[in-house]
């Protein structure tokens, strides 16, 4: 053999070597091309998943601010209720005063104040209260609007019971039987 022709097939053989080599490569960048991009795609997916669940979070917080905020101002609003409730409770009732602010209401309400009578003290925990029956009499309007007109009375009071009672003649006065607890001496209200 001479030493061209076995310089031209070591040449031919490296060449196919180098060709199969390059395919072989060529193989491998191409099943690694379609992996990586497999493994980009899932996590792009990933991100954007996420991605929205950060944004739904984000969401969830504006409103639960809101939220908070709404509610912040509902608990000033209803601090500043409770204080002016406490602003009407009393160390002490002066029943004269109690007779005062009833009658005022009811001649204005145009009912008549039959009778007024103070009742017990009773002494619990943090406040006291004490009784007072009232009778009115007028029609039936007049009443309901003593009713409605009522919680314009300086103190906090509780109705415990109440009767109305139709008259005996046709057109003449109802009747108004009322029970009231005035509250006074409360604990909170004096700054304890």
């Amino acid at each position: 053999m001479s030493s061209g022709s076995l310089y031209s097939s070591r040449l031919v053989r490296n060449e196919r070597l180098l060709h199969c080599g390059m395919a072989a490569l060529l193989v491998i960048c191409f099943f690694s091309g379609i992996e990586l991009k497999n493994k980009l795609q899932y996590r792009v997916a990933s991100i954007d998943e996420e991605r929205e669940y950060l944004r739904e979070l984000l969401n969830s917080e504006t409103e639960l601010r809101v939220a908070v905020d709404q509610l912040k101002q509902q608990y000033d609003e209803l601090e500043e209720d409770y204080r002016g409730l406490l602003s009407k409770i009393p160390i002490r009732v002066v029943d004269s005063d109690v007779l005062s602010s009833i009658r005022s209401i009811a001649q204005t309400m145009q009912c008549s104040l039959v009778d007024f009578r103070p009742g017990s003290t009773q002494k619990y925990l943090d406040y006291q209260t004490r009784s007072f029956e009232l009778h009115l009499e007028g029609k039936f309007k007049e009443l309901f609007r003593f009713f409605e007109s009522l919680p314009k009375v300086p103190f906090a009071y509780q109705i415990c019971r109440f009767k109305i009672v139709e008259s005996a003649t046709a057109g003449g006065p109802y009747r108004l039987d009322l029970e009231l607890k005035v509250v006074f001496d409360h604990a909170w209200g004096r700054g304890e």
